[in-house]
């Protein structure tokens, strides 16, 4: 056993200094080089050079990332988000009736049992028997569920209520003195920002996830659709109160929202009591957070509430005119778990680079256990998977960069030497999924403390540009965090992110519309696109905008310990204190408490050895004025226009092709598009490669669909 090793060797201080640099099983002198500092505490401290060296590097890293020119100008506070709380607010019971508020629903059909197999991917289907897992009736989705219901008859499927709309959820705001309001899906795409900003757009992390190691695409990054600009609505409401509403300006209604709300009325159990939607409500620092509660199992963990989502397969999310141009209908199917193309695992694959994050956020403000996913075609059901809290946070937060993984290293090298493999594994290895589970919730915390200070910067900053009889009533605020990067002076560069924020005031009577109106053609949608991107420009230039705009920057700088605990003794460890002289549990005591982190602030990704330590964590925030008109105009104008460009590519139909229900034309449909596949550049009005293969696929899935149309129905209940 090592610790019974180390009483065996000579005490000398110079001897063990040669000890510590062993790794566990070689007794082979350190090729470190070490010096020894004194100081009051402790009269020996042994500190490699690279540290230093690595340390004074991140000195001048931080100088590059703030530099003295933006510092001077700029306001500097700390984070700390051990001292804020996230508390669910239990509603209060209906006045009318005096009963409690009750659970969502649950599943329907038994897929209830889905949720006991957590990441699994569950087909609907057995392809090879025809034999069905689940009831027959979940595959067929008829066109009745593609009826708009905002309004229905029974109450089941309520319309949304906009926050600055919501009566309610004012209430319990100034109830428990809140100045804003909002819900999870207008938080959202602003939380994701901090996101990238706070974790420097940390890597996804798919290894032992239920993407296979077979899947051909290893990397896992976000889209380019992920980390789109947010926008967001301020509106001044009764009792100091601000809402914080998605700006719908650039959304239009697509089916896939209609089939969503319909699809999950379906997929749970009906009941009589069942009235308005169930709402779970969120108290945390200056905010007050609205969750619409989907369904509920009482054997799941903790509150047992968890997410319904209905996911359409990757040939209609990459092509949705296309698809909505032919009657909301494609071939593509899915008919196996595993596989490049027409596999579940690749409608994961891409949930997880596109959706993932914005799940993951949902789920945590609501108080969820999961997100229940529905994989679908529009026409058809096709498989459903259960993806725990847990599960999406280690995807999100686990993902580590190479300077920490060799200190990581080293930590367990040190570690084994004085415990030996068996001591490590059951009382020192790193516990991954509980480190990421944890930064997850504090990068939460860190996000609204952020944001409770952007809010009020920006309030103050309106304030001081009206006179008070022409206050500002309405803003909108757009926000994006971008890849910035520096070249040192030995030719290194350096990547870390910068959050840039604008806000313009708007009309006290402003009402956010969609620029493209229902059945708009492709000339309408180009012409309602370019009249806005006009509007835009002339809004930018404008001697209102000059005036009242406001523009930020913000970077970030964290500040990582270790936990005073982990410096500790073991308790494994006092009970053989026997064993060991006091000169060698202080030895011992050193190793423990030598700092893996950097000593000084670091703009990387933040990563921690031990749940402990997150517990540690602050942030130093830097936060300066945009005052450079120029460059506010420019970024006003390219947030809009990234995202007109998006609602145009998501709105008009390129390359339409023949009606797919016509199977004598699906041979000539393939011949065509794999021709267009062969242009090594994607020409005008013909689809991209990507979309010319899913294509392809589905001309493949219809054909294949008309083949086993006639298929025995058997069902393995």
């Amino acid at each position: 056993m090592y610790i019974h090793a180390l009483k065996t060797q000579k005490t000398g201080r110079k001897k063990f200094s040669v000890f510590v640099g062993l790794s566990a099983g070689k007794r082979r002198k350190s090729t470190s080089k070490q010096v020894v500092t004194h100081n009051s505490k402790n009269n020996n401290k042994y500190v490699n050079l690279e540290q230093v060296f690595e340390d004074s590097k991140s000195r001048s890293v931080n100088k590059l990332i703030v530099p003295d020119i933006i510092r001077a100008k700029s306001t500097h506070f700390t984070l700390i988000p051990k001292d804020v709380i996230a508390e669910s607010v239990v509603p209060e019971p209906d006045p009318n009736t005096n009963e409690p508020v009750s659970h969502p629903p649950e599943l329907a059909f038994q897929l209830n049992k889905i949720l006991y197999q957590p990441t699994t991917l569950h087909l609907l289907q057995d392809q090879r028997s025809g034999v069905y897992n689940f009831d027959p009736k979940l595959e067929k989705i008829t066109p009745n569920f593609l009826k708009c219901r905002v309004f229905s008859n029974d109450k089941r499927v309520p319309f949304f209520l906009t926050p600055h709309k919501d009566s309610s959820l004012l209430a319990v705001a100034k109830k428990f003195d809140k100045r804003y309001v909002s819900s999870t899906s207008s938080m959202t795409s602003i939380l994701s920002q901090l996101h990238f900003l706070v974790s420097n757009f940390r890597k996804l992390n798919i290894t032992d996830s239920s993407i296979s190691k077979n899947f051909p695409q290893k990397q896992c990054d976000f889209t380019t659709a992920a980390q789109f600009p947010a926008s967001i609505i301020l509106r001044k409401k009764p009792d100091g109160i601000i809402s914080i509403d998605s700006d719908k300006t650039l959304d239009r209604e697509i089916i896939l929202s209609i089939l969503g709300h319909s699809l999950e009325d379906f997929l749970t159990k009906k009941r009589e009591n069942d009235k308005n939607a169930s709402y779970h409500y969120m108290k945390i620092d200056a905010f007050m957070l609205r969750s619409q509660l989907d369904a509920y199992d009482s054997k799941l963990p903790g509150s047992g509430i968890f997410d319904l989502k209905t996911r359409a397969v990757t040939a209609i999310r990459h092509d949705l005119s296309y698809v909505e141009s032919n009657n909301n209908f494609t071939g593509y199917e899915i008919d196996k778990v595993y596989g490049k193309f027409e596999s579940l695992e690749r409608e994961y694959f891409e949930l997880i680079r596109s959706t993932l994050l914005k799940y993951a956020l949902q789920a945590r403000i609501g108080n969820m256990d999961g997100i229940f996913v529905a994989y679908h075609n529009i026409s058809k059901m096709f498989g459903f998977q259960y993806l725990p809290l847990e599960e999406l946070d280690y995807i999100i937060h686990s993902s580590i960069d190479s300077n920490f993984a060799h200190r990581l290293n080293r930590k367990e090298s040190d570690l084994k030497m004085i415990f030996g493999d068996l001591g490590y594994i059951l009382h020192y290895q790193r516990k991954e999924r509980e480190i990421a589970s944890k930064i997850a919730a504090t990068e939460f915390k860190i996000s609204l403390m952020l944001l409770k200070h952007i809010l009020s910067y920006i309030e103050k900053q309106f304030d001081n540009k009206f006179h008070p009889s022409d206050t500002w009533n309405n803003c909108k605020v757009m926000i994006k965090t971008e890849k910035a990067k520096r070249k040192m002076r030995n030719g290194q560069i350096i990547h870390y992110p910068v959050l840039k924020v604008i806000a313009v005031p708007l009309a006290s009577d402003y009402e956010d519309q969609q620029i493209i109106s229902s059945g708009s053609t492709n000339d309408m949608i180009v012409d309602q696109i370019q009249q806005y991107n006009a509007k835009i420009r002339k809004d930018a230039t404008s001697r209102f905008f000059k005036e009242k705009a406001v523009g930020l920057e913000i970077r970030l700088l964290h500040k990582l310990a270790h936990h005073p605990d982990a410096s500790k003794l073991p308790s494994f460890l006092i009970s053989n204190k026997e064993l060991l002289t006091t000169e060698q549990i202080e030895r011992i005591k050193d190793i423990l408490s030598k700092n893996y982190y950097p000593t000084v602030p670091t703009h990387k990704s933040p990563n921690f050895f031990d749940p402990s330590d997150i517990d540690m964590w602050e942030v130093n925030v830097t936060m300066t004025p945009i005052d450079n008109l120029q460059e506010l105009q420019d970024i006003y104008i390219q947030y809009n226009t990234t995202k007109t460009k998006a609602l145009e590519s998501q709105s008009l139909v390129v390359d339409r092709f023949s009606d797919l229900n016509q199977v004598s034309t699906i041979d000539k449909e393939i011949t065509e598009i794999l021709r267009n596949l062969s242009h090594s550049k994607k020409l005008e009005n013909e689809p991209s490669k990507y979309q010319g293969v899913l294509r392809a696929y589905s001309l493949k899935g219809l054909r294949r669909t008309k083949k086993n149309s006639k298929q025995k129905i058997m069902w393995n209940d």
